[in-house]
């Protein structure tokens, strides 16, 4: 990671000369694989990808073991990324009960479209229960946030609750409905990609 700066000035450096002037060069030869070092577009969708290719390999025993080796580096991809830590512990869920059984590619997004939405609705279902929210309310905050990305005030918050609060508990309700609804979002909405 502290040699992406390096790397790229090298590669910059290299394709001008490339263009400039047209010498034989072993250089021409090397690939700088710079998909791996431009980490910023690992997203959902790049770790369905992976896990998409896992039901591609042959089934025998070294496309098994290709397999194996796939979702161990798509776990450990989970691990080291930060942006996809809150969304790891579903991830991994995922790959123990869905992927047991070969599938193709297709299979296997769709498979994770309906476990991804089952999941989200559950969770929305969880929040809004334990917190004592209106759904459709809780819905438009969440939306309000998403747009204009400013955290909702309380008097937005307040509303939306099902039974009023008093007032030396109304702040920490509020503290903590807000924190929910960003961990939603950053759970289930940021940082997805294109996964259909």
């Amino acid at each position: 990671m502290k040699y992406k700066s390096k790397y790229l000035d090298i590669y910059d450096k290299v394709k001008s000369d490339r263009e400039g002037e047209q010498k034989a060069s072993i250089i021409d030869e090397v690939d700088f694989e710079l998909e791996l070092i431009r980490r910023d577009n690992i997203n959902v969708a790049y770790i369905l990808a992976l896990l998409a290719s896992i039901g591609e390999e042959e089934d025998d025993e070294a496309g098994r073991a290709q397999a194996s080796a796939k979702k161990k580096a798509v776990l450990d991809l989970l691990g080291s990324e930060a942006r996809l830590r809150s969304k790891r512990e579903l991830i991994e869920e995922f790959i123990a009960s869905y992927l047991t059984i070969r599938r193709t590619g297709d299979e296997t997004r769709d498979a994770f479209n309906e476990y991804w939405d089952e999941k989200r609705e559950q969770a929305f279902k969880d929040i809004c229960s334990e917190e004592g929210l209106d759904p459709d309310g809780f819905s438009r905050l969440m939306q309000s946030y998403q747009f204009t990305q400013k955290e909702p005030l309380a008097d937005d918050v307040l509303p939306v609750l099902k039974e009023p609060v008093g007032i030396l508990q109304r702040k920490s309700v509020i503290t903590r409905v807000i924190d929910r609804l960003k961990g939603f979002i950053e759970t289930f909405d940021e940082n997805m990609g294109d996964i259909t």
